[in-house]
């Protein structure tokens, strides 16, 4: 998609070169106008993809954790220890 985007203000901005070589100013201000939107709409599109691969892999690791919380410890069992590292 962002490829897109980025495709769309290259022909914008080419469109605004045509416009000033025709001394339509009107039109070259519009098609740069475009061209930005575009542009900042290709940033957008890439931001929000980054943020989406991040909340899934934190998705991850959080699911991660919680099976590593819930499976038991065998190596902690039958072996109670106080706080001073003295065993029980």
């Amino acid at each position: 998609m962002e490829r897109l985007f980025h495709i769309a203000a290259a022909l914008l901005i080419g469109a605004a070169a045509v416009f000033f070589l025709l001394n339509n100013f009107d039109g070259v201000f519009i098609s740069i106008v475009l061209a930005c939107l575009s542009f900042f709409l290709s940033v957008r599109t890439q931001v929000k993809g980054r943020l989406s691969n991040r909340e899934m892999e934190r998705e991850r690791e959080f699911a991660s954790k919680q099976e590593v919380d819930e499976a038991p410890d065998l190596h902690a069992e039958g072996r109670q220890e106080d706080r001073a590292g003295q065993k029980l």
